[in-house]
Order: C-alpha cells, then sequence, then structure tokens
C-alpha cells in the first residue's frame, strides 16, 4: 500500500462515485495525451493474460496507441484474475 499511495487514474475523468458507474467513466481520448505527457511509467492494469480485447472506445483506441509509439513494455506480471505491467516512455533522439 505505501508504494502506491500517489498511484492514480490518469485516464478517469469521473470517478465510479461520480459517475454512478463501477468503473468510472475515462477522459476522452483529445484529452488523455496531455494527461499523459508528463508521465514517464505507467502501470497497467488488465484481465487475465491472453490477447487484449479490442479497444471499445476512442479513448480505449488511444491509450492503445500512446502505449505503442511512446512507451515500452519493461515489466509483466500475471497474478490470478489480472495482468499487471510497467511501461516506461521512450527516449526520443533529438536531431
Amino acid at each position: 500500500p505505501d508504494a502506491t499511495h500517489t498511484a492514480a487514474d490518469v485516464a478517469l475523468g469521473r470517478g465510479p462515485a461520480e459517475s454512478a458507474t463501477l468503473t468510472g467513466v475515462d477522459v476522452p481520448a483529445s484529452e488523455l495525451t496531455a494527461r499523459l505527457a508528463g508521465q514517464e511509467r505507467l502501470w497497467l492494469v488488465t484481465g487475465p493474460s491472453g490477447p487484449p480485447p479490442r479497444p471499445e472506445t476512442a479513448t480505449d483506441q488511444a491509450k492503445l496507441n500512446i502505449l505503442r509509439e511512446d512507451f515500452t513494455e519493461v515489466r509483466r506480471e500475471d497474478v490470478p484474475g489480472f495482468r499487471i505491467t510497467l511501461h516506461v516512455r521512450r527516449t526520443r533522439s533529438v536531431g
């Protein structure tokens, strides 16, 4: 718990209580890039191992695009019912 006390869901626009949903509501895809701009590391918690589900929304597609273009997976842990992956931002070459 101490290691995760500063963790935040950067894609979350409204939490479960505020949105009256089980998982909350994500920000629009147009806002996601700006929210991720300052993030050097992302922990991604998904369903169990296996092929990733198809993106259901524009925000889901934006998440996948940003991960693919700007981040590299450096660690993966499968635990019962979940997959946890650590992604770090790629360094960009100058020039």
